[in-house]
């Protein structure tokens, strides 16, 4: 019986980060000092964004 080395697995590099994930790395770094109200309102404010609503805030606590 004659051992065979296995087969050398090349390793691929990763892509080089996208303009999108930059964003959001420096958008984390950013984000990590905000308190909860700070969070909440700008929370609001993506939905707002997001969905096109202004109407009146209704308050669902974060778990």
């Amino acid at each position: 019986m004659s051992k065979t080395k296995p087969p050398v697995l090349e390793i691929e590099k990763a892509p080089a980060p996208s303009k999108g994930v930059k964003l959001a790395r420096a958008n984390r770094a950013a984000c990590n000092d905000l308190a909860n109200d700070e969070r909440a309102a700008l929370m609001g404010r993506a939905m707002n964004l997001i969905y096109g609503s202004n109407g009146p805030k209704v308050s669902a606590h974060r778990r």
